[in-house]
């Protein structure tokens, strides 16, 4: 499982779809949002996320009042401002754990419009040891459902309360993309699904504090987050749970790296020296689909 996560990291740093916002480690950085319009009766929302994590409050707010922070963040480390249709949040003075994608959401009435930027911090090396150490001591990450590519699979969103006034919403997320509308509910209605999504494809279903979502047959574009929001009032519980595919080879694709020259060739001291790395697909089309982040490393000797 913590490998699984490490190579989504990975993977994550080189496949962001939203814009990347990049600053040095202790810099302060800033997240701007655009309202669909002057933010009035409606309610804003800025969130943080983590690879392999559900979704964190960092603050909501509403017209006239002050900002309310979520349980890990103040407004010594964060700061949040709107002014007309553009809202700002910006992190004070960066630290490693930082790094994720950060996420605007803006609700009026049953719908909720969304947008995020992915921050990008400049550190050594050794950062990836350290996501590493997180990764192994965190009990936050979000459970992974794996079932094989075509088969359907179900996910199940628990409510702190009987579904009531409630709104239900469910959302997917690729990796690096922002959060993409399956379905809204309400009891007593017929659930009204995103532009993507049809219920030919995705069934929704509510028994008392329970909702599933089932999507019917799994194709690769299937993979990723999948999150419950249930919103009551000014509050918004999300729970979240990833797929991934078995014989999806968009993503397990076989890749061979080669270095030459290689390690036995001898080099005398002060002799000009080329490396070159190649990295070759097993796949059908031999090539490497995407792009990918090359990393060299120097071993050390006594």
């Amino acid at each position: 499982m913590i490998l699984f996560w490490v190579t989504l990291f990975l993977f994550h740093q080189g496949h962001t779809l939203v814009p990347v916002t990049t600053v040095q480690l202790g810099e302060p950085a800033t997240f701007t949002c655009v309202l669909p319009k002057e933010i009035s009766r409606s309610q804003l929302y800025w969130y943080k996320q983590r690879v392999g994590d559900t979704l964190k409050l960092i603050v909501s707010l509403m017209k006239n009042t002050n900002p309310v922070y979520g349980p890990e963040f103040s407004a010594s480390r964060v700061e949040v401002k709107v002014d007309k249709n553009i809202s700002n949040l910006t992190i004070l003075r960066t630290i490693q754990k930082d790094e994720g994608m950060y996420l605007c959401g803006v609700t009026e009435w049953n719908k909720v419009t969304w947008s995020g930027n992915y921050l990008s911090l400049k550190v050594i090396v050794i950062f990836l040891f350290q996501v590493l150490m997180f990764l192994l001591n965190s009990d936050t990450l979000a459970p992974v459902k794996t079932v094989q590519l075509g088969e359907s699979v179900t996910f199940t969103c628990v409510f702190p309360d009987e579904f009531s006034g409630a709104k239900l919403f469910w959302y997917k997320q690729r990796v690096g993309d922002t959060l993409k509308l399956i379905a809204t509910l309400m009891k007593h209605s017929n659930p009204a699904y995103g532009p993507e999504f049809s219920a030919s494809r995705v069934e929704v279903k509510v028994d008392k504090d329970i909702s599933t979502l089932t999507i019917l047959s799994t194709i690769q574009e299937d993979e990723g987050m999948y999150h419950c929001g249930v919103t009551e009032w000014s509050k918004i519980i999300w729970s979240g749970t990833y797929l991934s595919l078995k014989g999806n080879t968009q993503r397990t694709s076989n890749y061979t790296v080669v270095q030459w020259p290689t390690v036995s060739d001898s080099v005398r001291p002060g002799d000009l020296m080329t490396l070159q790395c190649s990295v070759l697909s097993d796949s059908e089309n031999k090539t490497c689909p995407g792009d990918h982040n090359v990393y060299w490393f120097k071993t050390g000797f006594r």
